[in-house]
């Protein structure tokens, strides 16, 4: 699943990511690519991205992101 994010935080939002386990490829100057290779659904992958998503933009609140299939 990608995820765009303003440029200045993609390293941030990138290791907030792997921190949790995901897997992550930088995709552009604004994205990353998150992935886990255990087994979920992809429904249970974007489910478990949503959250993770939340919980970063909740500690960024001026920053917009958006994971986009």
């Amino acid at each position: 699943m990608r995820i765009v994010t303003a440029h200045t935080l993609v390293e941030d939002l990138r290791a907030h990511f792997e921190r949790a386990g995901f897997l992550t490829t930088p995709d552009g100057d604004d994205g990353l690519v998150v992935d886990r290779h255990d087994g979920r659904t992809p429904e249970e992958l974007r489910a478990e991205v949503a959250v993770m998503l939340g919980l970063w933009r909740a500690m960024h609140p001026e920053t917009p992101a958006e994971a986009v299939d």
